[in-house]
């Protein structure tokens, strides 16, 4: 689903809850955990949906603030066998 004014695809089919440096969880899984923001967190739900297909299962999860960031959900990440950090705009991380 794309919005009518841009190609940035919509993520949330309604406005979820935003708290400056709280993550929001799009997927779970305990295999890989991504760390994704910006226009890349489509493809991020779109590579986890591949890798259930061959039984790798994903917790993809929107970062949409850095500054600060979300601690918590680093440490629930540090419990899966990968954990994988997606942006595209940003060159300090």
């Amino acid at each position: 689903m794309k919005d009518l004014h841009s190609d940035i695809p919509i993520i949330h089919k309604k406005k979820p809850s935003f708290k400056i440096g709280k993550s929001i969880n799009l997927c779970e899984g305990d295999d890989v955990f991504i760390f994704c923001n910006g226009a890349i967190t489509k493809e991020c739900l779109l590579a986890a949906n591949e890798l259930k297909k061959e039984n790798i299962h994903c917790n993809v999860t929107n970062m949409h603030t850095i500054k600060p960031i979300d601690k918590e959900a680093i440490l629930k990440a540090s419990n899966s066998k990968l954990i994988v950090s997606v942006e595209e705009h940003n060159i300090i991380g």
